[in-house]
């Protein structure tokens, strides 16, 4: 660890994209506050939410072939500095003007189509500033950087716009996103031009659809799509919702139930290492969907009068509850998706990754709008119980989709015995 942290670019790599993400978390969970807020509706919440995936539906499929075209620190670079120029404008002037909606949705586009080519980018560049035989440990590094950057973002998001309002949020962030800028500034990447036709970028496309036909990979995606309508969902809009709405709890909480969710991903490393050599990957995702399942089972208690009266007149059992039930959920999901990355990872060819990654990326984005769309009818229109019970069932859900992966791998595997017998 210590030899990689004395590469200077793999150094300011991980401090810029760490400034980046902390600006971009406490942003993103101070205009969920404000726009709960002023809209005080979990539909048009939902709507604001899914404004920001549009620009993956739009642009996924050939975002990553531009990309390759392109030099990616040049890319982020020019991110940063006009995400962090437009907030800083648009926080000066919302010392003045009070924010409607319709700004915050056209905020919310645009940070989309920002984050929709920051990724394949950002997801790019350590291959570039570091060794073949590092890339498992930097990565490693990596993850835990920016992972333990995002915990005291939801809070001190909160903090900010409870104490001070949305407009020095703005301000904060685009400070961010220029310390990002200036570590990015000193990033010493290879630059390979590439020369794509049109008719190039098409076949590379349907090449990465074609992978789809391993009925494995085709099983993971409508598995990981499921985990997007309705964990993913739930926690984005339905917890933020509840805690604010519903329960009437204080801003803080929210950002304190965010982090957990960071802390939860975090902490599941350790049983992940406890059980990467004794699981196969289908049964690593396995135990993961069946302890998401058992997460959800708590949940029900909300629908209990006697418990969800407890939880309005007593805010620290609020606080306790939602905590303790996000830390074990995204326990568990840190878990399932340690197996469900790897799984992908060896599965598809090195050269199809990236394309296999976005078209991945639209199916989940087109989760993601699903759930904030049912979510945000449910709490509206129905008692609480409904959208709990309609969770529960997407992760039953999400067992069956991954039979037919396990009855593929277990006939390979049969295959595989009967080649070694003979």
């Amino acid at each position: 660890m210590k030899l990689l942290l004395k590469n200077k670019s793999f150094s300011y790599f991980l401090l810029g994209e760490a400034a980046a993400l902390f600006g971009s978390t406490v942003l993103q969970i101070a205009i969920s506050l404000y726009l709960l807020e002023i809209t005080q509706s979990a539909g048009k919440f939902a709507s604001a939410l899914m404004i920001g995936i549009l620009p993956t539906l739009l642009f996924g499929l050939i975002v990553g072939v531009i990309v390759d075209l392109l030099n990616r620190k040049k890319i982020l670079l020019w991110l940063d500095a006009i995400r962090g120029l437009l907030l800083l404008a648009l926080g000066i002037w919302s010392f003045l003007n009070p924010l409607t909606e319709w700004v915050i949705y056209a905020l919310l586009l645009f940070l989309g189509v920002c984050q929709v080519f920051f990724l394949p980018a950002f997801v790019t560049v350590l291959p570039s500033i570091l060794n073949k035989e590092d890339l498992v440990e930097g990565n490693s590094i990596k993850n835990t950087v920016l992972e333990g950057a995002k915990i005291a973002a939801p809070l001190l998001g909160a903090f900010l716009y409870t104490t001070f309002g949305i407009p020095i949020v703005f301000i904060l962030s685009a400070l961010f996103f220029v310390l990002s800028y200036i570590f990015i500034s000193f990033l010493h990447i290879q630059v390979t031009p590439k020369k794509v036709t049109q008719f190039a970028i098409l076949t590379e496309i349907k090449e990465g659809v074609l992978v789809l036909r391993d009925v494995r990979l085709s099983s993971l995606i409508l598995n990981g799509m499921l985990t997007h309508i309705f964990l993913t969902a739930i926690f984005q809009l339905g917890f933020p919702f509840m805690i604010k709405e519903i329960f009437h709890g204080p801003n803080l909480y929210i950002g304190i139930v965010e982090s957990c969710a960071v802390f939860g991903i975090i902490t599941s490393v350790f049983i992940v290492s406890a059980f990467k050599s004794k699981l196969s990957l289908s049964q690593g995702i396995l135990y993961g969907i069946i302890g998401m399942i058992i997460t959800v089972i708590p949940l029900f208690l909300l629908g209990w009068k006697p418990f969800s009266s407890i939880l309005v007149h007593q805010s620290g059992v609020l606080l306790f509850f939602f905590s303790i039930v996000t830390v074990a959920m995204f326990w568990v999901r840190g878990f399932y998706g340690a197996f469900f990355v790897a799984f992908y990872q060896q599965a598809v060819a090195p050269e199809k990754l990236g394309r296999f990654f976005s078209i991945m990326s639209i199916f989940f984005s087109i989760g993601q709008i699903i759930g904030f769309k049912l979510y945000g009818y449910l709490l509206d229109h129905q008692p609480i119980m409904m959208s709990i019970l309609v969770l529960g069932l997407g992760m039953i859900a999400k067992a069956i989709v991954h039979i037919p992966f396990m009855k593929k791998e277990k006939q390979l595997a049969v295959q595989k015995g009967a080649s070694l017998d003979t």
